[in-house]
Formats: C-alpha cells, structure tokens, sequence
C-alpha cells in the first residue's frame, strides 16, 4: 500500500507493477528482459499466492521431513528467481541450503521464519497489483 494514505475498511490501494516490484525488493528490469511484456509477469505473479509450494513447505517443516522441506524451499526459490522476486528468494535460497542433504544444517525455524516475513509481503503487495 501506499504510505501516507489511509484507505476505508475492505478498501485495497491498486499498485501498478512497478510498484509491486519495489515492495517485494523485485528486479522487474530483469524480468521483462525474459519475459518481454508486463502483461506476461503480471498474469505469472498473480498465480503465486495460490500456489500450494509455500504450505507444503511448512506442513514439511513442522512434521520434520526435512527432504521435502527442502524440495518446497527449492521450488519456492526457483519460482522466485524466475518472477525477479529477490528478497523472499534470497531467504528461500538460504533455508533451502540449511535443509540440503535432508538434516539441517542449524535450526531451520529462524530461516523460516525470515520466508514467511518475505512470504507475506509479497502476498500482500500482488494481491494489491490493479487489474
């Protein structure tokens, strides 16, 4: 949202995707260089928030399955560098290389918490994006 502007209850303020990108900490330069038209990024990043990685990664992490936890964080990674979200895929690279190997390699809750802190914010800030 934008700072400074108190909107009424159940009321969102539309970011433009520059916008987004500068909330989330994003590349958006590098990412229309791939894939060409904000349209395009618009359509893909607006699918993140209802993909399943980020729950199976933390259903992975709290029953300890930490091979899977590590699969989730990867992808979540991977989704990340793809849509030039930086931030929560710097977090999710960092988590992701805690838990490679299937035993971590400290406590992996700190991490998590730091991808859910990024996690959100993204959430938020795309949910916010005008249509």
């Amino acid at each position: 949202m934008r700072k400074g502007r108190l909107l009424p209850v159940g009321v969102r303020n539309e970011m433009k995707l520059e916008e987004c990108y500068l909330t989330l900490g994003g590349d958006l330069e590098e990412v229309l260089e791939r894939l060409k038209k904000e349209e395009r990024i618009r359509r893909l990043i607006k699918k993140m928030p209802e993909d399943a990685t980020m729950q199976q990664l933390r259903e992975a992490l709290e029953g300890k399955d930490y091979e899977e936890a590590f699969r989730y964080a990867h992808n979540l990674k991977g989704m990340c560098a793809n849509l030039g979200l930086v931030n929560l895929g710097r977090a999710a690279g960092v988590l992701t290389e805690c838990l490679r190997g299937g035993v971590p390699r400290e406590n992996p809750q700190p991490m998590m918490l730091e991808v859910e802190r990024y996690y959100n914010v993204a959430v938020e800030a795309i949910k916010s994006l005008e249509p």
